[in-house]
């Protein structure tokens, strides 16, 4: 499982204590109060004392005060485990700062004014409440079911033994058996039917609190980082917004997601939606998305193997001279490059990273790295030799060796095909998880991060994965195409993720990133492709199959 949804599973988990905490209070508050209203003086069991039911609101703040708002605080004290959880979190995904101890006090003052709010109105409603029943000549028994209802709804306390019954079934069944009690709450014993109580805000409060907190901390953590990318994540329930199920998985700039927050949808709540995400209630988060940095080719130590003869490939100076670097590239490979109409090539800028667009004949790529270039020229052969800009060459050759090497090598899943992607990736299969994450260690390493530009170069900053050797990282996409994403999902290594392979024309996606990388692999001659032999049989032979007609 993913580190973020190893954090969402720990929110979920803390909610749900959260909200059994302050319901076993709010339980203990509507005792108490109707213990103290049964001592106010009456007139054959009515109210009559108006000094009385004024004073009363006194003892009713010191019973909210003592009972559920030392429970809110209690509670908002432990949000520092979230702050260390978060952290944590984070931290498998890149780089990134702790917030400021004083930022995170601050934020849980911010959570207890919420706590503090639904104190301040149902102490209200239930002072109001006793001085008018006492204004009135109500009964004590009346006021008292009244006020039970006003903290506690449908499962406040009953001496019917029916009805603690059925609370009890409401409070922890599940399902049909769950509603029938309280339907026959609401229709037998007249129990709340709106939901106007005290505990419906404070268990929504529960969660609202924990999840703008956390979310205030990720938004603080992004800004320090100068991340501007997000990913919508989280689980998909039976009551999940239609909007949080729409967007649930997609990565989104700042400003597409302002602009997409400007939208009306049932239970959305007012602020940054970077706080209030899909509105009340809402169990979804934001996941900061670190760009990786532009691939350094660092210095090998001399190969065994004989370098390649420098070759013509056709391909601008910048180009040509990339692909003789390094021992240069098999004269199969150059008799392939020029088989071909050549593509335009462009050096990627920033963090515009490297692919191929089949439809302009275009290559961008990193001007320093010869794999990268070599992966992406593999993309263009493989759609340039079916003379079409949307089918490939792979497509047509590659499934069935791939699916029986993925077989073979233990990776391999069968999923329903009308399943979305989100709960495919939801679905893996924990055997393949760990093959996945056995096989990572075999071929990537984590070292230490340490910057060569900027305020702090030459300083560790954490941790990143690299090749064990030249053309592990290669070797690592294959699976995670094999796997539909479970390399770089789960066992974060080199990849594309479960959204890419999973999705629209997913065999044309998984076997096209076959072709590139075992094209690269296969020019260079590398260690790379001598383990690509070794673990795909059937794909590199199938590979070997289709550029042959070149050696």
């Amino acid at each position: 499982m993913a580190a973020s949804d190893d954090y969402a599973d720990f929110l979920e988990r803390l909610t749900d204590g959260h909200q059994r905490r302050l319901a076993d209070v709010l339980q203990t508050l509507e005792n108490n109060i109707a213990s103290f209203i049964n001592t106010a003086p009456d007139r054959a069991g009515k109210l009559f004392d108006l000094e009385w039911s004024i004073q009363a609101r006194q003892e009713i703040r010191r019973q909210i005060d003592s009972s559920f708002l030392g429970e809110a605080q209690s509670i908002i004290d432990g949000y520092m485990d979230v702050a260390n959880e978060q952290f944590e979190m984070l931290s498998q995904y890149g780089t990134f700062t702790r917030v400021a101890p004083e930022t995170i006090q601050a934020l849980q003052q911010l959570s207890f004014q919420g706590f503090q709010a639904i104190a301040d109105q149902q102490l209200d409603t239930l002072a109001t409440g006793i001085y008018q029943s006492t204004l009135t000549g109500r009964s004590k028994d009346e006021l008292i079911k009244e006020l039970r209802g006003q903290i506690n709804g449908v499962y406040q306390q009953s001496d019917d033994e029916q009805a603690r019954q059925l609370v009890e079934i409401a409070q922890t069944a599940t399902g049909k058996r769950q509603k029938d009690a309280i339907d026959k709450l609401h229709s037998i014993y007249a129990r709340d039917r709106l939901g106007n109580n005290m505990r419906r805000y404070a268990t929504q409060m529960a969660n609202d609190s924990l999840a703008q907190y956390s979310a205030s901390l990720t938004r603080s953590t992004a800004n320090e980082a100068g991340i501007t990318n997000f990913q919508y994540y989280g689980d998909v329930i039976a009551d999940s917004r239609e909007f949080c199920i729409n967007n649930v998985g997609k990565v989104f700039t700042e400003e597409e997601i302002q602009r997409k927050w400007e939208g009306s949808w049932a239970g959305k709540a007012p602020g940054d939606p970077f706080i209030v995400r899909g509105g009340y209630n809402c169990r979804h988060h934001w996941l900061p998305i670190v760009e990786p940095e532009e691939p350094e080719v660092e210095e090998e130590e001399p190969r065994e193997r004989k370098a390649f003869p420098k070759a013509d490939t056709g391909l601008p100076k910048q180009w040509n001279d990339l692909a003789n670097s390094d021992g240069g590239i098999r004269p199969e490979a150059v008799t392939m490059i020029n088989a071909y109409d050549k593509p335009e090539i462009v050096s990627s800028r920033g963090k515009q990273g490297a692919f191929y667009q089949s439809n302009l004949k275009k290559i961008t790529t990193y001007k320093r790295n010869k794999s990268v270039m070599l992966h992406e020229y593999g993309h263009h052969i493989d759609f340039t030799a079916t003379g079409s800009i949307s089918q490939t060459i792979s497509e047509s050759f590659f499934p069935d060796a791939a699916k029986s090497d993925a077989k073979k090598l233990g990776v391999f899943q069968l999923f329903d095909e009308k399943t979305s992607p989100y709960m495919k990736m939801k679905a893996r299969d924990a055997a393949v998880v760990n093959r996945v994450k056995q096989l990572k260690e075999e071929l990537l390493e984590q070292v230490d991060y340490i910057p060569k530009t900027g305020k702090y170069k030459g300083m560790v900053r954490g941790t990143t994965t690299q090749p064990r050797f030249p053309g592990a990282d290669l070797i690592s996409d294959i699976i995670d195409s094999m796997s539909q994403g479970a390399m770089y999902d789960e066992a974060r290594g080199f990849g594309h993720g479960g959204a890419y392979y999973m999705g629209r024309n997913a065999i044309q996606m998984q076997q096209t990133e076959n072709f590139a990388n075992l094209f690269s692999l296969w020019a260079q001659d590398n260690e790379g492709w001598e383990k690509a032999q070794e673990l795909f049989p059937e794909l590199t032979e199938e590979f070997l199959s289709i550029v042959g007609e070149f050696g």
